[in-house]
């Protein structure tokens, strides 16, 4: 169970912080769509409260072991564009959650419903962040 709850963990922390960057890139960098920065602070906050209820934080961070991950020391410093970054962690949100779909399977099918069901949420989001990005044109 406990290696299980360290891919819970991992994947939600991705997941989420990949979700704040889409976010933070809209707001910052093109900031004309509100309603969808909220879409996507909805799926945020859906994820979070989806893991709380499920898993509990407190034993997802009993699980953690940030120093020892060897994911750690992937250097991932690529030379980017604004959009190129709000595709990336489109595509890492996806990940983790697909992930977190399959993993929540083995202790909470109702955690692995949602966490399908935010996945194609997600897609929804991708699409119409994809067309406004087409309409408004690269940012650097």
């Amino acid at each position: 169970m406990e290696k299980v709850l360290r891919i819970i963990d991992a994947n939600f922390n991705r997941a989420r912080e990949a979700l704040r960057v889409i976010e933070d890139g809209l707001r910052f960098c093109y900031g004309e769509n509100r309603d969808l920065i909220e879409h996507l602070k909805k799926i945020r906050h859906s994820l979070s409260e989806g893991v709380e209820k499920n898993f509990g934080f407190a034993s997802l961070k009993k699980e953690r072991d940030s120093s020892g991950d060897t994911g750690r020391e992937i250097d991932s410093r690529d030379k980017a564009t604004i959009r190129q970054i709000i595709e990336r962690n489109f595509m890492r949100t996806g990940e983790a959650l697909r992930t977190l779909e399959e993993y929540s399977k083995t202790t909470s099918p109702e955690a692995s419903l949602l966490f399908h069901n935010l996945r194609f949420d997600l897609y929804g989001a991708e699409k119409k962040t994809a067309s406004f990005l087409d309409r408004h044109g690269e940012k650097n």
